[in-house]
């Protein structure tokens, strides 16, 4: 009888195919035993056996690999469904050989049409079991072939081939080592239907966790769907796994904030909505799963995050110089460590936009040969005074200055002064008190002067903006 050789390719247990389970038999073609003998002759060629010895005897063919007595019935069983249900004795041919393998065991295959337009290969083997006979299983996955013969993989493939063995008695098959039948009495534990059911929840289970990047958890999806599990119960027995659990690690997080548990398809849809954003600004160094762990952990919406990104690129990471030194004087950070603030859900967004603008501010000062502290840029900042107000603001403070503090040092002794710090209180708040100082200046300015020439009156204020001091 034919023998498995381990040191060639065994049956595929990695391609795809549902079990297929066999339905009523309907004696549709009358074959002869001459016939059926011929069929086995020529397989035993094929295989290299010469079918006039001991070896090839249908008593041995279809016995028990352990030895002993074959069941009665059970070669003739067998070969009669082999006959009928258009099996070719002999290997597989090459085309389905490159898709799934040979395995040497193989007396003979036949091809079977699916609903879906993909075919499926079923083998014959030696049986393997008490009862002798034949056994008959799928071999590898499903596939295409066009009207050319050509052949390929087929894309809806499920990963759930394997040992899928069919019982011809009771028509339920076995699945990898699991079987619905009862081994001790030979009697079905789940009819036919509900055995194809549960290798349908398998199929969807396995194909939605490949997806997450799950495959090692594809042996406890089969476990438990054979069981007759329901998609809902294979869900949470996973939860326990701790596959599951460092795949959704943010989720233990959320649990400690207090925050709800996203299901798999939210947690997939947030990270890709994260990485998109972080892509699409080429900050690569932060598209990893520390940080989007962090992201979920904190309940992080992708609009924040998209802000963060906004601000770390095109106001930091992209700012001009002067910004940047002007954040390493105020803050003592660097570019790329304020970056990574940005991006960092545990500090607060809010501050770190106020240094920003802050430091925006200070530029804008300095620009105009002016110093603004960092207590007072971050005031404007939080007032919301942005980048150009600021320079437009200390554009005016330059030029009113200088007069203000010539008339200060006049008259300082008897009146308030008026320096850069009620000027960025004028122009910036409109505060009434620094503008009434500075127009005191201005009228003990004309008090003093009124009578003199207008020449030195002149002098003294023709570096003053008309309307403004």
């Amino acid at each position: 009888m034919a023998r498995y050789n381990p040191d060639l390719m065994g049956l595929d247990d990695g391609a795809t195919g549902a079990p297929r389970v066999a339905g009523p038999r309907t004696d549709t073609t009358q074959i002869t035993a001459e016939e059926v003998k011929a069929e086995l002759d020529k397989a035993a060629i094929d295989l290299g056996v010469d079918p006039r010895t001991a070896e090839f005897e249908e008593t041995q063919l279809f016995s028990p690999v352990g030895g002993g007595e074959p069941v009665a019935g059970a070669s003739m069983g067998d070969a009669e469904y082999f006959g009928r249900n258009g099996f070719t004795a002999g290997p597989l041919p090459r085309k389905y050989q490159g898709l799934f393998g040979n395995e040497p065991g193989i007396i003979g295959w036949r091809l079977v049409s699916n609903s879906d337009g993909t075919k499926s290969i079923e083998v014959a083997t030696a049986q393997g079991d008490a009862d002798g006979g034949l056994q008959f299983q799928r071999y590898g996955g499903t596939f295409f072939e066009d009207n050319f013969g050509n052949v390929s993989t087929s894309s809806s493939s499920n990963n759930i081939a394997g040992n899928n063995t069919l019982n011809t008695n009771t028509g339920v098959g076995s699945y990898n080592g699991i079987s619905p039948v009862n081994n001790s009495t030979g009697t079905s534990v789940v009819t036919s239907t509900q055995y194809n059911e549960r290798m349908g929840v398998y199929a969807s289970m396995a194909d939605r966790f490949n997806k997450y990047g799950l495959t090692g958890l594809a042996n406890k999806i089969k476990e438990l769907a054979i069981k007759g599990a329901t998609e809902a119960t294979i869900t949470l027995e996973l939860q326990d796994t701790p596959e599951y659990q460092q795949r959704f690690a943010a989720n233990a997080d959320r649990i400690k904030r207090g925050l709800a548990v996203l299901t798999p398809a939210e947690y997939v849809n947030v990270e890709d909505s994260y990485r998109q954003v972080l892509r699409a600004y080429g900050l690569k160094q932060f598209d990893n799963d520390a940080y989007v762990r962090q992201f979920i952990a904190n309940d992080m919406s992708p609009t924040e995050l998209s802000n963060r990104v906004v601000t770390a690129v095109q106001r930091v990471q992209n700012a001009d110089p002067a910004v940047s030194k002007q954040l390493r004087d105020y803050y003592g950070v660097g570019k790329e460590d304020l970056v990574a603030d940005v991006l960092d859900p545990e500090q607060q967004f809010q501050k770190i936009q106020r240094q920003v603008a802050a430091s925006e501010i200070g530029v804008a000062a300095g620009r105009q040969g002016l110093t603004a502290g960092v207590a007072v840029a971050e005031q404007l900042a939080a007032q919301g005074i942005t980048q150009a107000e600021a320079q437009k603001g200390y554009a005016t403070i330059a030029d009113i200055l200088p007069t203000a503090e010539k008339l200060s040092g006049v008259y300082g002794s008897t009146m308030d002064t008026y320096g850069q710090s009620e000027g960025e209180q004028e122009v910036f708040n409109s505060l009434a008190s620094a503008q009434r100082k500075r127009q005191r200046l201005s009228a003990a300015e004309t008090a003093t002067f009124g009578a003199t020439a207008g020449t030195n009156r002149a002098s003294l204020t023709s570096a003053k903006p008309s309307g403004q001091f």
